[in-house]
């Protein structure tokens, strides 16, 4: 049985430990664009959900233990030319391997849908990084659209 719950302060340490099992994937399939980091280099990423009251996030418990994470905030476009100029950003959304191929991704996205739902926002974005074919594939079964694409630009110095 999967519990999806608000993300509290007392889950810290246990979603710092997904998020950097997450890093190290994203180092690991693009160490020129990612850095090796310890996992503490989240804290206050995580600090800064727990507290902007714009921001905001939802942990997947199996058995009373923490399998999975999505942060989210509340964005504004100050530009007209969007037909939806207030939306929700998912930032992250992770699982622990240990917990892969359960449902839990799917579970964590949707609770930020009811939430989008019930506060009347009309859209939901997110970034997949080009090597993240999984994650591509698991988006397009949720009827995300590919709007845009990040190029990035080294310079050397």
């Amino acid at each position: 049985m999967v519990d999806i719950i608000d993300f509290q302060k007392h889950h810290l340490n246990d979603v710092l430990t997904i998020l950097h099992e997450s890093n190290c994937l994203h180092y690991q399939n693009n160490p020129d664009y990612f850095a090796s980091r310890d996992k503490s280099v989240s804290k206050p990423y995580l600090n800064w959900i727990l507290t902007d009251p714009k921001t905001f996030g939802f942990v997947a418990l199996v058995n009373d233990q923490i399998a999975g994470i999505v942060t989210v905030g509340l964005e504004k476009r100050i530009d007209n030319v969007y037909q939806a100029d207030t939306y929700y950003k998912i930032y992250d959304i992770a699982v622990s391997s240990k917990f892969k191929k359960r449902g839990i991704g799917r579970r964590l996205h949707e609770a930020v849908v009811q939430k989008a739902r019930r506060e009347n926002i009309p859209q939901v974005e997110l970034e997949v990084y080009s090597f993240n074919t999984g994650a591509k594939t698991f988006y397009k079964k949720l009827n995300y659209q590919e709007v845009c694409s990040t190029l990035v630009l080294k310079i050397n110095s």
